[in-house]
């Protein structure tokens, strides 16, 4: 693929950058519980606030995608991370709900478009599949870092110690950009050079691995959002429960390192049907649990596997659209899978009336093999090419 060895040398921007974006999925449960400690708000009120600011992530990373070539990357990073500054800067002072609602929106602009700009010269470099796992692999870790240290920060200021933290990593991205090269970034450098297809970017192909990210995200997050209700049914504290989370995601860990280390060896379809597979019985487990082994158990192979999977997708993009539009979408793939999974397996588990959690577990096992559907096609016909 004809990319310039220049963009290696941002290449721990683009990674921090792409991490720092990630990080607000991963901490969700906290910001929800520290609006609805700073604002004594109910909890719908507050998951509409967190609907709001996914929707933000979506539109930005899709507008952002859409109109790639005319963008110069670097300048839209200065703005887009200044927007999660200026944001979490609102929510820290916030007073009042209408002033916390605005600062959560325009974090999610802000993130959603550094999410994009970060996976769009992420598909740019030589080698996509371990740049998408680094990104994840350091997200990870920022994640685990805040789920350590965060009690005590909010021991120590309060609940807007969570924004706090989240301001400050905002912060710390702003020079980073700097570590991009401006040509590289530049509308001239992203045309016909690297748009080896003359395809638009979500269009077949193309939007059935975005639909495909949307239905991984929908599968994996409809279980995620429950973990603390299903551990608490099966008679585990909030601490332990906070415990098993920790160990999940440091396993998770091992998902993205994977990746880096296998590439593209064993060709695209084979890794993402097992991925998949093993991710739709580890679910079901976790909605079905009968001890705290099996739920800790079944919530770290959960999360290795979308660790994983995440990444993997998302070089797949990077291979059929070489330019980075793609790639950049994906964002809006995963907040809209995100936002839509927890949903409807909400509604899964009224419609059913059933006792427990296992409706959830069955959801996710037809969403997630709706996106092998979607999927499958695709890799083949990338492995097709690279033979």
């Amino acid at each position: 693929m004809p990319v310039s060895r220049n963009l290696e040398k941002g290449l721990i921007a683009i990674v921090a950058l792409g991490a720092g974006g990630e990080l607000g999925l991963y901490i969700l449960p906290f910001v929800m519980g520290a609006l609805v400690e700073q604002h004594r708000q109910p909890d719908w009120v507050v998951s509409l606030i967190v609907s709001l600011q996914f929707t933000c992530i979506a539109i930005s990373s899709l507008s952002v995608s859409f109109s790639l070539p005319r963008l110069n990357l670097k300048t839209i990073l200065v703005i887009t991370v200044s927007l999660m500054i200026a944001g979490n800067i609102m929510s820290v002072l916030a007073n009042s709900i209408p002033v916390m609602v605005f600062g959560r929106g325009l974090t999610g602009l802000g993130e959603g478009g550094t999410l994009a700009c970060a996976y769009a010269l992420g598909a740019r470099t030589l080698n996509p599949d371990r740049t998408f796992s680094m990104i994840m692999f350091f997200a990870t870790l920022f994640s685990l870092f805040f789920l350590i240290t965060i009690p005590y920060v909010v021991e120590s200021v309060g609940v807007k110690g969570i924004f706090i933290v989240m301001l400050a990593i905002a912060t710390c991205l702003l020079p980073l950009i700097l570590g991009i090269n401006s040509d590289i970034s530049a509308p001239s450098d992203i045309g016909a050079e690297l748009t080896i297809r003359d395809f638009s970017a979500l269009r077949g192909k193309g939007l059935a691995l975005f639909a495909g990210l949307v239905l991984i995200s929908m599968g994996s997050e409809s279980s995620w959002i429950f973990i603390e209700r299903i551990g608490q049914n099966l008679g585990l504290t909030l601490k332990e429960i906070s415990h098993y989370a920790i160990i999940a995601l440091a396993i998770g860990c091992l998902g993205p390192a994977i990746m880096f280390l296998l590439g593209n060896r064993l060709g695209r379809t084979v890794p993402i049907i097992c991925a998949i597979v093993v991710m739709a019985i580890a679910v079901l487990i976790q909605t079905h649990p009968e001890n705290a082994f099996q739920y800790v158990g079944s919530l770290s192979v959960t999360s290795l596997m979308i660790l994983f999977l995440f990444p993997f997708v998302r070089a797949a993009m990077s291979q059929l659209d070489p330019s980075g539009q793609l790639a950049a979408s994906s964002a809006a793939a995963f907040y809209l899978g995100s936002s839509l999974g927890p949903a409807l397996s909400g509604q899964a588990l009224l419609w059913t009336g059933a006792e427990g959690y296992g409706a959830i577990g069955w959801f996710a096992l037809i969403v997630l093999g709706l996106a092998l559907l979607m999927i499958i096609p695709v890799t083949r016909y990338l492995d097709h090419e690279n033979c």
